[in-house]
């Protein structure tokens, strides 16, 4: 196999198992992190791209939810502010 195929395999699997099995792909980039092999370079990038691909993921969705969070409320009444109902006499 060339280098390319090692390194493509390698960073498929890392990307599939961080996908579905992140604690297995956690334990085995722990037990084999002084491990300077060409599989273990693409297994742990493709862990890191998993990782970085759904992290805008989830605060797209954080940010959406608190959006309908939002729209639920119902809407504030207008008229005076607290500060003011202390001033009154």
């Amino acid at each position: 196999m060339s280098e390319n195929a090692i390194i493509k395999k390698a960073f498929n699997t890392g990307y599939l198992l961080e996908k579905y099995i992140p604690k297995l792909s956690k334990l085995i980039q722990d037990s084999l992190k002084d491990n300077p092999t060409l599989f273990m370079q693409g297994f742990r990038a493709g862990s890191q791209q998993f990782i970085q691909e759904q992290t805008p993921t989830k605060s797209r969705l954080l940010e959406r939810l608190k959006e309908d969070a939002k729209a639920k409320l119902p809407p504030k009444e207008k008229g005076k502010d607290e500060k003011q109902f202390d001033k009154e006499i």
